[in-house]
């Protein structure tokens, strides 16, 4: 509508609909939003033109081809969509005296397909990201391993002063929470960027949780802590001096 007639607004405005040889004129009496989104990339970012009219109107505009094809019904209780179907499948046959010649397609349950193949593709990117930051948490214990042992001398001076093992080892936890901090704020940026960069290809609004934001801040920070513990254990302590 807004190619025919701008912004201006067109309820109660009359259009002609039907083929050359039998347009009729229709008052439009609403207009509802186009969503557009993955459907409309599909038809190059434009969604075909839907009109919604009485089905005595089109049988006016196609008297000699009309025919109904489908029928979409919407439930408010989902739960019950399979006897509603049943319900309308046996209505239709007992009016039309047609046995076996519709069938009903349960959106919800392939709704339920769908969210069963997403949740599958999350657990297979989820995996992705683990071992990622496996590595990554591997990179983050060798620089600290090689930090360490560049540092004995200032580890020396630092306790000379009166700095005790636990003084030395909040320092170089911090150092390696901050180092983790930083890897995971880059790589939160980057995600982000990436999904928006999708999004805009595939014509869909990407939606960033700042729970899920919020979850992995914590988690890269955690992991920070715990690979600097586990390097401690594994050279028996991070601060003992080399003689």
């Amino acid at each position: 509508m807004q190619k025919i007639f701008g912004y201006e607004d067109c309820v109660g405005k009359t259009v002609k609909l039907g083929s050359r040889d039998n347009l009729l004129n229709a008052v439009i009496v609403g207009v509802y939003k186009n969503e557009g989104g993955a459907f409309a990339a599909a038809f190059g970012g434009n969604m075909p033109v839907i009109t919604i009219v009485p089905i005595s109107f089109m049988q006016k505009v196609i008297p000699n081809e009309f025919t109904i094809t489908q029928m979409d019904v919407l439930i408010s209780d989902s739960k019950s969509s399979e006897v509603v179907a049943n319900n309308i499948i046996r209505l239709l046959e007992a009016r039309h005296f047609n046995k076996g010649k519709y069938k009903a397609e349960n959106l919800v349950k392939q709704l339920d397909q769908v969210n069963n193949i997403i949740n599958i593709f999350t657990m297979i990117i989820g995996a992705i990201a683990g071992i990622s930051l496996v590595v990554g948490g591997i990179g983050v214990m060798n620089i600290m391993l090689v930090s360490v042992t560049e540092r004995t001398r200032e580890i020396g001076i630092r306790k000379a002063i009166g700095a005790t093992r636990k003084d030395i080892l909040i320092q170089f936890l911090i150092e390696s929470l901050i180092l983790s901090l930083i890897g995971g704020i880059i790589g939160m940026m980057l995600g982000t960027l990436f999904a928006y960069a999708i999004g805009v290809f595939l014509k869909i609004e990407p939606t960033v949780s700042i729970s899920t934001v919020l979850i992995a801040f914590l988690f890269s920070s955690a992991v920070g802590i715990f690979l600097v513990y586990i390097l401690q254990i594994k050279q028996q302590s991070l601060i003992q001096l080399r003689h």
